[in-house]
């Protein structure tokens, strides 16, 4: 490992080689990932153009598992770029990233998971560029990312212009500090979690983005809507993947309340297994032998069929619970996206309802043929917030509606956008809603021919500052403006669509026109062959 060749290889990196290995050492940890850029210049170790490094390889790992260092090819591979100019290239390596992430899940789904997919716990971003990098990829895959700033543009832009050496715009030549700024603010935007080392980098680093740690406090006191900690590990630890969504079953351990029988039909339901954890909340126990034998008997028979379907990791059944965490319990079913069961009504057509409401939809071909599709196989709509598949009728995929919930501020942000996108100078009338192009996930507002309004970064900081995260695209050559969620964009649906219908995306294609939407340059560099 070189350390100290130059600013981009102090002791940062150890720090991360030493994070990946000690994560690899973890109990319940299969494989860690550490992705960075390949390089196969002369000037550097000839190390840096391996495309696989293992770090560590625990005693208790198998196949595929442990730490390994995943260098990806983007921008000129026979060239080392430092890191103010790696910029242009994040979509590359974005892309390249997702390829070997779905390769890498088929692998380990093969090895781990009976041949099911085994894709990340969670992505984990260091630095402006890699929380750029992370946030596209959870974006993608719908899976939580973590961010580490370290150290933060914003500060670093202070301290030099204290100096006194250098203008604005040399700083901004130089380190591309604007641009480093964005990145971070994207990274921040999607990390679920912020980690950090010292109160000085939450107060003063941290403190430049928007965070204000007094008022934080007092949300933290007031924040009591959501799950409790104490809850939520006691569901939770029983899951392989706690990230789907759940159904719930919550009742007396009593023969008449059938929960044998849900419990039955969720494990004879392979579809619905992929789909869906099972969380049975029956009572509070100390020991199965000390209670009443009806309950006794049916907690038995619980423990009898999770080993026959072999549901461990699937089906939480916890001993305790308290009164006051009820509310808190039904709200982890509906903060999942899952679904509360009545297993006293439970027969086959409740599997079929339950299991179509967890399954957005389900394509079943006549006579065992094609679908007959015809002209499209989906539709990406109002700048990537939308996704439709032209079937039988127009069917919207709630998955990825789902996922553009995320961090979405709904109503909220709607004449918030509108104004805040007027200039000083400008008119009352230059920007109006068009109320028949808005959804539920995209507001859109016309601008008048030759208005001023305010460029899209510009935008998106306002809008920031008054804790509204979300995507802005100017489409139709400038004569409309769409608000639309965080993670929606047009690359984005197209790799949501690569990865979940196993899309070749060196075969793609893109047509594009000469004026656009602003978000054309990324399109641009994903793709390979664009035709004007």
């Amino acid at each position: 490992m070189e350390l100290g060749r130059d600013s981009d290889t102090g002791g940062q990196v150890k720090y991360v080689v030493e994070l990946a290995r000690a994560l690899a050492n973890t109990k319940g940890v299969d494989r860690v990932d550490l992705l960075t850029r390949q390089i196969t210049s002369p000037e550097v170790d000839s190390s840096y153009g391996e495309p696989i490094e293992m770090l560590s390889c625990p005693s208790h790992a198998t196949g595929s598992c442990g730490a390994y260092i995943i260098r990806i090819p983007s921008g000129p591979r026979d060239k080392y770029i430092a890191k103010e100019s790696l910029w242009p290239h994040i979509p590359e390596f974005v892309d390249g990233a997702l390829n070997h992430i779905v390769n890498m899940g088929r692998a380990l789904g093969d090895q781990l998971n009976g041949g099911k997919p085994t894709w990340p716990y969670v992505i984990h971003g260091h630095y402006a560029d890699a929380g750029e990098v992370a946030a596209h990829l959870s974006g993608a895959l719908n899976v939580p990312m973590v961010l580490t700033g370290h150290s933060l543009g914003r500060n670093k832009f202070e301290q030099l212009l204290k100096q006194g050496r250098l203008s604005k715009e040399a700083i901004n030549a130089t380190y591309k500090i604007m641009r480093r700024i964005e990145g971070e603010e994207l990274g921040l935007d999607a990390a679920e979690m912020v980690v950090t080392s010292t109160m000085q980098e939450i107060e003063e680093q941290w403190g430049l983005y928007g965070f204000d740690l007094k008022l934080e406090r007092k949300l933290r006191v007031r924040r009591r809507r959501g799950i409790t900690i104490l809850a939520l590990m006691q569901i939770m630890r029983f899951f392989t993947n706690p990230h789907k969504p759940t159904i719930l079953a919550l009742s007396r351990p009593d023969p008449k309340k059938n929960v044998t029988t849900l419990l039955k039909a969720f494990g004879e339901c392979q579809l619905l297994r992929e789909l869906a954890n099972l969380t049975l909340i029956l009572g509070n126990r100390d020991d199965i032998e000390d209670m009443s034998n009806s309950s006794s008997v049916v907690l038995t028979t619980v423990l009898k069929l999770i080993d026959r379907f072999d549901l461990y990791g699937q089906v939480a059944y916890p001993k305790h619970h308290k009164q006051s965490e009820v509310p808190e319990i039904y709200r982890l079913a509906a903060k999942t996206k899952g679904v509360s069961s009545t297993q006293l009504l439970w027969n086959h057509l409740v599997l079929h309802s339950l299991r179509q409401q967890l399954m957005a939809y389900l394509l079943l071909p006549p006579n065992g043929g094609t679908s007959g599709l015809e002209d499209f196989d989906a539709l990406v709509c109002n700048s990537g917030s939308e996704m439709y598949y032209p079937w039988k009728d127009m069917v919207a995929d709630t998955d990825y509606e789902a996922h553009m919930a995320y961090r979405w501020p709904g109503e909220n942000v709607r004449s918030m956008a509108m104004r805040l996108a007027r200039t000083e100078d400008g008119a009352e009338d230059d920007i109006t809603e068009y109320v028949a192009a808005c959804s539920s996930r995209c507001y859109s507002y016309s601008i008048k021919p030759g208005a001023k309004t305010r460029r899209i970064d510009d935008l998106r900081q306002r809008l920031r500052m008054r804790g509204f995260r979300c995507n802005l695209v100017y489409t139709r050559a400038a004569s409309r403006l769409n608000v639309v969620p965080l993670f929606a964009s047009r690359i984005q649906a197209l790799r949501y669509l690569s990865i979940r219908w196993a899309i070749d995306v060196s075969k793609v294609v893109l047509f594009v026109g000469e004026k656009g939407d602003t978000d054309y340059e990324d399109l641009l560099v994903a793709y390979t062959r664009p035709l004007f």
